[in-house]
């Protein structure tokens, strides 16, 4: 009779030395992110782990202690490699672009981490949202925002800049995006590069060749002025109007061939609706207009 194998009492062992209960954690956010905290059941994470429910209460005795632990050993920890380093500069483009450049990486390790900030955590009612706000150490925040109204101070930064926007802002600009479609960088410059020169491409061949190059010339002073002048000086309104009005142009010249002076005409009014246009959103919504400013300031 073939000797029986017993158990030995305690812990579970786990082969090649991986640790169910950080497998069981890793499922859990992986499914938070995909299906909310809401819509997930423990035996979703047991079988995402490959373990049965019971190992889920044997390391986490119920649901509120595994939340509890994804906050505390999954989500602060991430959070603070992020903004821990804001302390030791006070230059505030540094600053801003390393605490873009840990996001990105932090999220190269964990994915789940845009969605499951988006909605378990800044969204009301998320079921993280109390046990992170809980454990953040909000002196890192409280020093960017020194820091941002030090630049102030010395002509360095829009002074019409509200400091305590640029923290909303940074998160904005980097996690909703990644939250909703998870897109990297590189990826989408080879997009828009391709896209434009395809463009250019087709309105040279099958329009004609006037109304690519303005199409091109509109493109380049776009990207290359308006965009930049952005962070640094509210002319850029003033430059951003004269590729906002090539339309009319581009649409004449693809119809015609040629630049008549009714064509000069269009382009003279819409360039000139546009700083109407602008200051009276400017005017309707002021606090939208100072988060924008924030975000085109990183």
């Amino acid at each position: 009779m073939p000797a029986v194998r017993q158990r030995s009492i305690g812990r579970p062992r786990q082969a090649a030395g991986v640790d169910a209960r950080e497998l069981l954690l890793e499922a859990a956010v992986a499914l938070f992110a995909e299906h909310g905290v809401a819509g997930t059941t423990i035996a979703q994470i047991a079988a995402k782990a490959g373990v049965t429910p019971a190992m889920v209460h044997y390391y986490f005795t119920n649901r509120e202690q595994l939340l509890d632990a994804v906050a505390a050993e999954l989500l602060l920890p991430t959070i603070t490699g992020v903004w821990s380093p804001v302390v030791e500069t006070d230059e505030v483009v540094s600053m801003l672009r390393g605490v873009v450049q840990r996001i990105f990486k932090a999220v190269e390790v964990r994915p789940w981490l845009p969605s499951l900030w988006l909605h378990e955590i800044v969204s009301e009612g998320g079921q993280l949202r109390g046990r992170v706000l809980k454990g953040l150490r909000f002196e890192y925040v409280q020093h960017l925002i020194k820091a941002v109204a030090g630049g102030q101070r010395r002509g360095e930064i829009d002074p019409q800049l509200e400091p305590r926007l640029v923290f909303i802002s940074v998160l904005g600009t980097t996690l909703l995006p990644l939250a909703a479609g998870r897109l990297k960088p590189s990826v989408v410059l080879r997009f828009g590069v391709a896209l434009s020169a395809v463009g250019s491409i087709y309105l040279a061949t099958a329009v004609n060749v006037l109304a690519s190059l303005l199409a091109i010339l509109t493109l380049l002073s776009y990207l290359f002025l308006y965009t930049p002048l952005k962070r640094k000086t509210p002319l850029s309104v003033l430059v951003g109007a004269f590729p906002g009005a090539m339309p009319p142009l581009i649409g004449w010249a693809a119809a015609s061939g040629t630049l008549s002076p009714e064509a000069w005409i269009l382009y003279a009014t819409l360039f000139l609706w546009q700083f109407p246009h602008f200051m009276a959103i400017a005017w309707m919504y002021p606090r939208g207009l100072r988060i924008a400013r924030a975000n085109a300031c990183l």
